[in-house]
């Protein structure tokens, strides 16, 4: 992974860990915000935030430059036997607020964040009280050969 494309990971990940509610969030799902992890244990609070890199698509710039946009999955998990629907959708608008700020360079650190859609994560086994969903975004920046 380049240079760029950690740093911007970082700072999404930061974005998301300011999902509170004592920050005017619906959850507090910002103390449990991890990369890459999909293995939860049963003692784990919820909801519960997961960010992956996913596929890169790159086009070439010059002999050593490119435009890279880089695919970011998040997925967001609650246990809700009751209203699990209603757990999701206030789970997805903490998480659009978070990342889908005035600031689409993360600081200056990449050209864009593009939100490009929400897909179901495989349901839960019957008699279960997980459910979540995955919400993906690219992130566009310009990079040299070798960073």
């Amino acid at each position: 992974m380049s240079t760029t494309a950690k740093s911007a990971l970082a700072a999404i990940i930061t974005r998301l860990q300011a999902i509170l509610v004592s920050s005017g969030y619906n959850t507090d799902a910002g103390n449990n915000v991890y990369a890459g992890v999909r293995c939860f244990q049963d003692d784990q609070t919820f909801p519960i935030i997961t960010v992956f890199s996913g596929p890169e698509f790159v086009e070439k710039l010059t002999y050593n430059s490119y435009r890279s946009d880089r695919t970011i999955n998040i997925e967001g998990y609650v246990k809700d036997k009751t209203t699990p629907t209603v757990s999701l959708e206030e789970l997805i608008e903490d998480i659009q607020r978070s990342i889908e700020q005035p600031d689409v360079s993360l600081g200056g650190l990449v050209a864009m964040v593009d939100y490009t859609g929400i897909d179901d994560i495989d349901p839960p086994e019957r008699g279960s009280d997980l459910s979540g969903i995955r919400i993906t975004y690219v992130v566009t920046f310009d990079r040299t050969y070798g960073d």
